[in-house]
C-alpha cells in the first residue's frame, strides 16, 4: 500500500518488474487554499500520454494514512499521468496532467490547476465530498454516459486539460429522495433527511451553499468561526497565529529571527505545548485548519476536539444548552450557535 502525504499527496508507482523504488509520482496543488478545499484526489496513469485509455485509477481522500491500491508494473514507452481534486460539495475544480517516457528516475509531478468546475453529482446527493448514488465515483459510468462517448476509458481525461474552457460533465438524472427544511428542523445526527438553512454549514441559506473551513453558519449566513476574524479580503483568519495578519490585518512576521506568530506577536518560537506550522503556533488539539497535525483540516462541518475532527449538527430552535434536539449528544454553545456533537468534548 501507497501512502498519501498531506501537504503533496505523493503515490510511489512500479516503473518497471522488480525494481520497487523505480519511479515515484505525486501531485501538487497550485495553491494553499486549493489544497485546503480539496476532499478527494482522483489519479490515473493513462496508456501512450494524456489522451490514452486508463491501465490505472484511483480515488484518496485526503486525510492522514489514506492509502491506494498497488498500480500495475509499467513496462518501457510513454504515459500520461494524472489527477483531479473535488471539494466538500463533490466539484472537481482542479486537474492536471503530465506525460512521461519511462524508464525514468525523476519524480513525476503533476500540478493540479483550476478547472471549469463540474459536479460530481447534485448537491442533494453529495455528503462531505462523496456522492451517495452507486454510480457517483465511477469514472466510467458518470463520465461517459453525460457524454455519450464509449465507455472505452475512465473519462479522466475530459477532467484532465487545464485550460479555462474545458469541462468534464457527469449524468445528475438520479433521483432526489432528500427533503429541506426552511428554518428548524434538525439533520446530520440523526441522518433525517431534513437540513436547517439557519445554521447547517453545507447548506447555509440555501441548499448547497457550503461554507469554507473557516468558517460557520449562523442565521443563515456563512461568519468566520469563534476565534477568527475577516480581512478585507473577505477571507477569515486568526490573528493570534497568522504570520502574514500577526496581531492586525497586514502586519507580518518578517523581521529577523521574529517569523513566528504567538499570541498575536511575531516571535522567534512557539511556547512549549504548540506546534509550529509554518510559522503559525498552533494548539492543534482544537484549531480545525490543523487538527491533530499540520495541514490537516477538518470539513466544515465539523470541529476540532482533542485533535479530532468531529461531525456537529447546529440548531436554531435552541438558544443555548441544554438542547432537547441532542438527544443526549454533547451540546456546546459555538459562537452564536448552539451544536450537538456526534461525540467528544466541546471546542474551546
Amino acid at each position: 500500500m501507497f501512502l498519501v502525504l498531506s501537504l503533496l499527496p505523493l503515490l510511489a508507482l512500479v516503473a518497471c518488474e522488480g525494481d520497487p523504488n523505480g519511479l515515484e509520482w505525486g501531485v501538487r496543488f497550485a495553491s494553499d487554499a486549493d489544497r485546503v478545499r480539496a476532499r478527494f484526489v482522483e489519479a490515473s496513469i493513462l496508456e501512450g500520454g494524456c489522451d490514452g485509455a486508463d491501465i490505472y485509477w484511483t480515488e484518496v481522500p485526503l486525510v492522514p494514512g489514506g492509502s491506494v491500491e498497488m498500480p500495475p508494473n509499467l513496462g518501457t514507452g510513454q504515459y500520461g499521468f494524472a489527477g483531479r481534486a473535488r471539494d466538500e460539495n463533490c466539484n472537481w475544480f482542479v486537474a492536471g496532467c503530465v506525460e512521461a517516457t519511462l524508464p525514468s528516475m525523476e519524480p513525476i509531478i503533476v500540478t493540479l490547476n483550476p478547472v471549469t468546475e463540474s459536479a460530481e453529482c447534485p448537491p442533494s446527493e453529495c455528503s462531505a465530498g462523496r456522492c451517495l448514488s452507486d454510480d457517483a465515483g465511477t469514472p466510467d459510468a458518470a463520465m461517459d454516459a453525460a457524454t455519450d462517448a464509449p465507455p472505452t476509458d475512465s473519462g479522466m481525461d475530459s477532467g484532465m486539460d487545464s485550460a479555462p474552457g474545458d469541462s468534464s460533465v457527469t449524468d445528475s438524472g438520479r433521483v432526489d429522495s432528500g427533503t429541506v427544511d426552511s428554518g428548524t428542523t434538525d439533520t446530520g445526527l440523526t441522518d433525517s433527511g431534513t437540513v436547517d438553512l439557519q445554521v447547517d454549514p453545507r447548506n447555509c441559506g440555501t441548499v448547497g451553499n457550503t461554507c469554507e473551513i473557516t468558517e460557520y453558519c449562523t442565521g443563515g449566513s456563512c461568519e468566520c468561526r469563534p476565534g477568527m476574524t475577516e480581512l478585507t479580503t473577505g477571507v477569515c483568519t486568526d490573528l493570534e497565529r497568522d504570520p502574514l495578519h500577526c496581531g492586525a490585518e497586514g502586519n507580518a512576521c518578517d523581521s529577523g529571527s521574529e517569523i513566528t506568530c504567538r499570541g498575536g506577536s511575531c516571535e522567534d518560537r512557539c511556547n512549549t505545548g504548540q506546534t509550529d506550522c509554518s510559522d503559525s503556533c498552533i494548539d492543534i488539539d482544537n484549531d480545525p485548519r490543523h487538527c491533530g497535525a499540520c495541514d490537516d483540516p477538518c470539513s466544515p462541518s465539523q470541529v476540532c476536539t482533542s485533535g479530532t475532527c468531529t461531525d456537529y449538527q447546529g440548531y436554531s430552535e435552541c438558544s443555548s444548552c441544554p438542547c432537547g434536539a441532542c438527544d443526549g449528544s454533547p451540546c456546546c454553545g459555538y459562537g452564536g450557535v448552539t451544536i450537538c456533537l456526534a461525540g467528544g468534548s466541546c471546542p474551546l
